[in-house]
């Protein structure tokens, strides 16, 4: 689509949604006044419309009615404040922050800001940020005219700053030096950007498969009674706001095909593979009324598996609660009433390891807050999906410079084993085609 018309449907868009504020301040007039005639009737019509208390009741009445009228009317002559960039500013660079502060904002110290800006590609071979044209992924519209243009340096710092804490994109206009529009879309770039170039080529479990023997050997070193399991995984329910509703018009879906019916919330349904080495594959998203069971069966983990048993007659299993059904490949927690003295001694020993998944994803909650504000996961309107797996990634890489829990109750250094280059590189790991 040509970029003019694009700008005129996002003006159309405005527009329309300016008028919306208008129509709905002048029905919430028209509803007053219908009140107050209302009421004028029911007063008019009492037998007892003489008594004192009545007359003073209405009274109030009246002026109660008023008040409301004249904040309305009030509030619908106000224009619409918009914040713009200071004259002058420029876009925020990882220099201009203090390091103690940088920490707080962006969760990475400077050092590691730089290493993860190489190990993303965002620099060129001299070690410059590269300029991205963060208005279209489109690289044929690279050379047009109006295009939004901002340092890679600062598009990162945009993506982390607004995963680190739920904000506004107008709270950033001064910290950033950006207008809201350019902030907008180089958050909507960056997401696409490790969406398809890191995220996804990297979660894929088959370009893990020269790794699964010592993913094996630290669950046996952490005294997990099976030999031959890869990872634990559990599925996660992330509660989102309700489509259709007030500022999520944008939905292409009813809210009950995305409602949890178990937790009773509106939510996306993930499932997170947690290695012995710390790190987490995360699948999804689907909708909150998919069962785990579904979801795993679509994420292809058992396929995978069972290509490498056929090829090499090893048969690797991956660990889960009581929702997953059991097989050659998947081991889980047993359920029922009436378990035995050994059944319960197992449950008891296998829960200390499968919690591990829990606190993964309570880590990537504090450590990411815009996850954690379900009513600014709007559907339709904002990449909450991408957003996620972004930040679940991002959590990866904070795991390979400091370690994690799970590292350190495994055995494994993960500073030795799975160095942030070498994650990053498992993108070009080689993987093969179930088709």
């Amino acid at each position: 689509m040509p970029l003019h018309r694009t700008e005129a449907r996002l003006s159309t868009r405005r527009s329309n949604l300016h008028k919306l504020e208008h129509f709905k301040l002048s029905v919430y007039y028209n509803t007053i006044s219908c009140m107050m005639m209302c009421c004028h009737v029911m007063f008019s019509r009492a037998r007892s419309r003489n008594n004192p208390t009545h007359i003073q009741f209405r009274k109030k009445m009246d002026v109660f009615f008023q008040q409301i009228l004249a904040t309305i009317q009030s509030i619908s002559s106000v224009p619409r404040m918009r914040t713009r960039v200071p004259e002058g500013a420029r876009h925020l660079r990882a220099s201009d922050v203090e390091e103690v502060t940088f920490k707080v904002k962006f969760r990475f110290r400077k050092v590691e800001f730089w290493q993860l800006m190489h190990g993303l590609d965002l620099v060129d071979e001299h070690g410059i940020p590269k300029m991205l044209y963060v208005h279209h992924s489109n690289p044929q519209l690279a050379g047009k005219s109006r295009m939004a243009k901002m340092n890679a340096e600062s598009a990162l710092l945009v993506l982390l700053r607004r995963l680190a804490s739920p904000a506004r994109l107008c709270d950033l206009v001064y910290e950033m030096g950006a207008s809201r529009t350019i902030i907008s879309h180089a958050w909507n770039y960056m997401l696409e950007y490790l969406m398809e170039n890191f995220v996804l080529p990297v979660y894929e479990l088959e370009r893990w498969i020269p790794h699964f023997d010592t993913l094996t050997d630290g669950f046996v070193r952490a005294g997990v009674p099976f030999e031959n399991i890869i990872g634990v995984i559990d599925g996660h329910v992330q509660p989102v706001s309700r489509p259709g509703g007030e500022g999520c018009k944008g939905a292409n879906f009813e809210d009950f095909q995305v409602f949890n019916g178990h937790d009773r919330v509106h939510a996306l349904k993930y499932l997170g593979l947690v290695l012995s080495n710390g790190l987490v594959l995360v699948k999804g998203p689907w909708t909150g009324n998919r069962h785990d069971s579904a979801c795993m069966n679509m994420s292809k983990m058992i396929e995978v598996l069972k290509h490498i048993f056929a090829c090499t007659g090893r048969a690797y299993m991956i660990f889960g609660d009581s929702a997953f059904g059991a097989g050659r490949h998947m081991q889980k927690m047993l359920k029922g009433k009436n378990l035995s003295h050994r059944e319960h001694c197992f449950n008891a020993i296998m829960a200390r390891y499968r919690i591990c998944i829990e606190n993964v994803f309570a880590e990537i909650h504090s450590e990411w807050g815009y996850t954690s504000d379900r009513y600014n996961q709007k559907l339709g309107l904002q990449r909450v999906g991408q957003a996620y797996l972004v930040a679940s990634f991002l959590h990866n890489c904070k795991a390979c410079l400091h370690g994690s829990q799970m590292s350190a109750q495994y055995g494994h250094d993960i500073l030795c084993d799975m160095p942030l280059e070498r994650f990053l590189a498992m993108r070009h790991a080689p993987a093969f085609d179930f088709a």
